[in-house]
């Protein structure tokens, strides 16, 4: 049987290595130091530190690679409007056209919505509205629809590539608004399209 000094002692042992060891336990109770020796605080100040470096990291990244997509699509130290407005310009495509009773995105004009894209993320002041029409077949609620998936296609498209959601606005005029009025394929082919109307040139 174990006697009454030796179970002191090590009780005492026991109590002084847990006091070397102290941590913080649930309650927040302790000296306020992990088992590394490093305080709540400084734990909580050295992870603050590392995600603003890693928020610093990915801002730079992101804006490396918008440097980048204006000098590929030609509009790099460009202002504003007269990146718009240069005739020879990606970006003074405007009007991306469908085929008949569809919303697919033509191969032909996925570089002219790549550029818009990366116009988009590199210059903050570039608001749009996408218009989608039709032509004049079907009926006045299905055009609306019509117009609408197609207007949506090209917002997923130019935001798949970059282009800030909270800056694209969606409408559908259907078959309202023509931009050629006739009862023939030429008339029909020019008013399936989707417009794109940047804030402080078109509108």
């Amino acid at each position: 049987m174990m006697s009454r000094s030796k179970l002191s002692l090590i009780l005492l042992a026991a109590l002084l290595a847990a006091g070397c060891a102290s941590t913080p336990d649930e309650d927040g109770e302790g000296d306020g130091r992990w088992g590394d020796g490093e305080s709540r605080e400084e734990t909580a100040d050295r992870e603050d530190e590392e995600a603003d470096d890693a928020d610093d990291a990915k801002e730079e990244e992101g804006d490396a690679a918008a440097s980048k997509a204006a000098q590929r699509f030609g509009f790099a130290g460009q202002e504003y409007e007269e990146a718009l407005e240069e005739e020879d310009g990606l970006l003074h495509k405007r009007t991306i056209y469908f085929a008949f009773d569809s919303d697919d995105i033509q191969e032909e004009y996925e570089e002219v919505l790549a550029a818009h894209a990366a116009f988009m993320a590199e210059r903050d002041e570039a608001e749009i509205i996408l218009e989608g029409h039709t032509d004049a077949r079907g009926s006045r609620e299905y055009n609306l629809g019509l117009g609408r998936r197609r207007a949506e296609a090209v917002r997923e498209f130019l935001e798949l590539e970059g282009a800030p959601a909270d800056r694209i606005e969606v409408v559908s005029f259907g078959e309202e608004r023509p931009a050629a009025h006739g009862s023939d394929e030429e008339a029909w082919q020019q008013n399936r399209r989707v417009e794109i109307l940047y804030s402080g040139v078109d509108r």
